[in-house]
């Protein structure tokens, strides 16, 4: 009977916290860049290398936590029900080819190494961005809503040869409205900021 209950307030709360709002597409949800053709062909891959999803404790589609006013917390994933890799590909992928750049998403396993990851795509003769989700999750209490970050973004160049390595670590207020469309602006802002550091935008453009 308990568990039963559980199910039902926690539909509840999602219905209270995501209300009816139509969920913001990739293309809407996608990062503003300054990229020109001369950055591409490029190729973008997102590994999900979150330790609660290598062990199966999570799973890939896992976005964050929403808790009760008792602390007991849920579950949720993405909107979409994808993995949180291909969420964020999609994402970057349009950012880049609305800026003109011709961009492809390589996909992504959970278990992939980022060395087997690397040593695939330098076989591929493109330019290549590797995004490594550590950490990438929100949770959402009444008095405390928070995003964490932990994430490393490789750049590549045609050759296979590793131009930048750079570290983002962070935590993030949540906005107030639907939860899927915060976060995904939330998404966007972040990368938005990584793409923009001058390292691996010189990385990109070379």
């Amino acid at each position: 009977m308990k568990a039963y209950l559980k199910v039902i307030f926690a539909g509840i709360l999602g219905l209270y916290l995501t209300g009816c709002a139509s969920i913001m597409t990739a293309e809407q949800a996608a990062p503003n860049l300054s990229f020109q053709e001369d950055a591409g062909p490029l190729v973008v891959a997102v590994l999900d290398n979150r330790p609660y999803v290598l062990d199966k404790d999570k799973n890939p589609s896992f976005e964050g936590l929403i808790r009760s006013n008792l602390g007991i917390p849920f579950s949720y994933g993405t909107a979409t029900g994808e993995a949180m890799s291909l969420y964020l590909g999609k994402r970057i992928e349009h950012g880049f080819k609305s800026s003109g750049v011709d961009t492809v998403l390589y996909p992504t396993t959970v278990g992939m190494t980022e060395e087997s990851l690397l040593q695939e795509l330098s076989k591929g003769g493109k330019k290549s961005l590797v995004v490594s989700l550590l950490e990438w999750k929100y949770d959402h209490h009444t008095f405390s809503k928070s995003s964490y970050y932990d994430v490393e973004v490789t750049v590549l160049d045609n050759q296979g040869n590793r131009l930048v390595d750079k570290k983002f670590t962070g935590k993030d207020g949540i906005p107030s409205g639907h939860i899927a469309n915060a976060m995904q602006q939330l998404y966007k802002a972040r990368f938005e900021q990584f793409l923009s550091d001058a390292q691996i935008e010189q990385a990109l453009r070379r």
